[in-house]
């Protein structure tokens, strides 16, 4: 009876960690999204906000609003491009709040891996529309 409980204790010791290992994955485009969708069921604001490039990271933070999550929802990776420092994710979302929906995510490679960002030409536009304005 000992030596099971203690088999089972280490067993659970070591599933809980690489459960903690997973929820942090940023190696590739795929494995940052997929930490993200994960955080977003979690509702975790922390993970969330590690799953985007520095940059953006505060104002994420400061403008959280877990309102703005759905409760339930599966995602599709549709394609992937994926350069040495940028990647371009095609994904389809389905929601019982926003319907389905289809949209590219940019990421870049960052020091702690792959991130979500703005940094399109699309972006960049707007900005500037904006400024001049």
């Amino acid at each position: 009876m000992k030596k099971t409980l203690s088999a089972l204790i280490s067993s659970y010791i070591i599933l809980s960690f690489a459960m903690l290992c997973w929820a942090e994955d940023f190696s590739s485009p795929r494995a940052t999204l997929e930490t993200l969708f994960q955080a977003i069921r979690d509702r975790d604001k922390e993970l969330c906000a590690a799953c985007v490039s520095e940059e953006l990271r505060q104002e994420m933070l400061e403008n959280w609003d877990e309102s703005d999550l759905p409760d339930e929802f599966e995602y599709e990776i549709l394609e992937e491009e994926i350069g040495e420092s940028e990647a371009v994710v095609k994904i389809k979302m389905v929601s019982d709040e926003y319907g389905e929906e289809e949209d590219e995510l940019w990421l870049i490679k960052e020091a702690d891996g792959w991130k979500i960002t703005m940094d399109t030409y699309d972006d960049y536009y707007d900005q500037m529309d904006t400024c001049i304005k």
